[in-house]
């Protein structure tokens, strides 16, 4: 068959001649031997990877039968594998690292308290005990605690503190509110806005009565400005002497006014009342409307018409500056014209522009008697007073005057039968009245002659 057969099988790789039963174990990751164990029987160490190559490792271990190589120690003791300084046998110096690996800090190193006072006012804000200088910032010579602010050299415990300006000069934890006093309302005239205590000075300026329209029950000081609402007007039926400020509710008098009668005759007296309710402060005028004006307030005014005609009683009263007026209509009807009694004897006559109604007195006595015209058939048969009352269709009344009537008697005396003669004429009438005589176909007639009276016939004359 050849030389490339044997009588076993226990070749565990058949390719590789330096593996094989009985070989010697290597220290190269293979079953030399082919016991079905790699590396067996061999010495193995513990290596740690050195990665900053200060000849100490750290990390996880790997187990190698040999050295695996640069990068690995057969130690485990860096405390810092990045960084070459530190290790176990490093010097310890002051950085506050573990140098040296035995996990204590700047030990066996000289230490100083280092007090934080940047601001170098002697009050310190915090202290450290450091194996080096903090710097600048820090100072061993100490100090008093008690720095609030350690960039601001007048902030500290010992400084003054001004108050109100929002810094805490003293650092006791507040910035006490300045005391200024003055008024603190905002409503006041002099309110400060700065102060912070009241010392009653406020000054509130207002209308202080109660009773006024705009009292302001928060002022204090009067501004003369208290506004009392109602009528001003004195004139005025509830003028109200208390207000000053007129609230347009005034009221007045409306003019009012009756007469006595609306149709009336020329010689009656009208009657004007005066229906208003007016006081001393009023003004009156009434007018008859005949050019007659009256210009006082009364209740009751009289007035007699001169001429007839349609006339308007009016009435104005004035309060103030207010005027109401009032009319009324009325009618003044013409008397009735009558003349004097006429006298032709036996008649009694009257002569007028009205025959509505006649009527005639004797001695002040009504007599029968309508006509316009009385003689003795009438009984006109008696001396006496006679006088006539007229009525038109208005019934207004006339009188005449009153006339004493006597029936006329005389005596003569002729001295001669024959002519030319004196006769004596002799009134025998009752209170020898003078009389008018007339004679026959002579001149004098309707002549008044006194009594006794010679009358003087040139011829034969019927008397």
């Amino acid at each position: 068959m050849g030389s490339i057969y044997v009588t076993n099988n226990l070749d565990c790789n058949n390719f590789n001649a330096n593996i094989r039963p009985y070989a010697i174990e290597l220290c190269n990751g293979l079953d030399d031997n082919c016991n079905s164990l790699i590396d067996d029987a061999l010495a193995f160490q513990s290596y740690y990877i050195d990665t900053d190559a200060d000849g100490f490792g750290a990390g996880n271990e790997t187990l190698a039968c040999s050295n695996p190589g640069a990068g690995y120690v057969t130690n485990s003791t860096d405390c810092d594998n990045n960084n070459p300084n530190i290790r176990p046998n490093a010097i310890e110096i002051c950085n506050g690292i573990d140098d040296n690996c035995n996990n204590l800090i700047n030990e066996e190193l000289v230490f100083l308290t280092y007090y934080l006072d940047a601001d170098q006012d002697g009050y310190y804000l915090s202290f450290l005990s450091a194996c080096s200088s903090l710097g600048i910032n820090y100072t061993t010579i100490g100090g008093v605690l008690g720095d609030c602010n350690d960039t601001n050299i007048n902030v500290n415990a010992g400084a003054i503190e001004i108050c109100g300006n929002g810094i805490d000069e003293d650092c006791n934890g507040i910035d006490p509110t300045c005391i200024i006093p003055g008024c603190t309302n905002p409503i006041a005239f002099n309110y400060n806005p700065l102060a912070n205590i009241e010392n009653g000075s406020c000054i509130i300026y207002g209308c202080l009565d109660a009773n006024a329209d705009n009292y302001n029950p928060l002022a204090n000081t009067s501004n003369q400005s208290c506004i009392y609402y109602g009528c001003i007007d004195p004139f005025a039926n509830n003028f109200d002497p208390s207000a000053n400020t007129d609230d347009f509710s005034c009221a007045y008098n409306t003019a009012t006014i009756d007469i006595s009668v609306h149709n009336l005759c020329l010689s009656d007296t009208i009657t004007a009342y005066n229906q208003t309710q007016f006081t001393s402060l009023d003004s009156c005028i009434i007018d008859f409307g005949d050019g007659t004006t009256l210009n006082y307030c009364a209740s009751i005014y009289t007035h007699i018409y001169s001429d007839p005609g349609i006339y308007s009683v009016e009435l104005t009263i004035i309060q103030g500056s207010q005027v109401s007026a009032a009319a009324v209509p009325l009618i003044v009807n013409d008397l009735p014209v009558v003349s004097d009694i006429n006298l032709n004897f036996p008649y009694l006559l009257i002569s007028t522009d009205s025959t509505n109604s006649v009527q005639w007195f004797f001695n002040q006595a009504l007599t029968d008697y309508t006509d316009q015209t009385i003689d003795g058939t009438h009984g006109y048969t008696e001396d006496g007073f006679y006088h006539v009352q007229i009525t038109n269709e208005f019934g207004c009344t006339s009188n005449t005057d009153s006339i004493y009537f006597v029936i006329p008697t005389y005596q003569y005396t002729q001295l001669s039968q024959c002519g030319p003669t004196d006769v004596i004429f002799e009134n025998t009438t009752i209170a020898s009245q003078t009389l008018d005589c007339h004679f026959e176909n002579s001149n004098n007639s309707a002549i008044e002659y006194p009594s006794p009276f010679t009358y003087y016939m040139g011829s034969t004359e019927v008397i």
